[in-house]
């Protein structure tokens, strides 16, 4: 993989040496800002630290490189595309709440 190699070897100090074991154990995706869901996940891949090596791939010399690049200097554009969604799902629930309740005000 690409991942920096004094990343990988200090991560791997967590993992258990028995297969199986410590099964339980939670690793962070971002040591930065672990319990923030933030961009430093992005800047994380482009210093060589992913975590998995599914996410590290991400940026790896292939065509998803811009996109990291873009989200890891841009924390509003990662924000503004991660909540589109979102407020479209909002709204579609919004608008299928109010249609039930005008078909069941028909009804009466």
């Amino acid at each position: 993989t690409n991942t920096d190699a004094g990343f990988a070897s200090t991560r791997r100090g967590s993992c258990p040496a028995n297969n199986g074991d410590g099964d339980e154990n939670l690793a962070a995706l971002d040591l930065v800002t672990p319990n923030s869901f933030d961009n430093n996940y992005f800047k994380n891949l482009i210093q060589k630290k992913g975590l998995l090596q599914s996410d590290q791939v991400l940026f790896s010399g292939g065509c998803a490189d811009s996109i990291v690049t873009g989200y890891s200097k841009s924390p509003s554009t990662f924000t503004l595309i991660l909540h589109q969604p979102w407020l479209r799902w909002e709204t579609l629930n919004l608008s299928l709440a109010l249609l039930e309740r005008y078909e069941n005000s028909a009804v009466l």
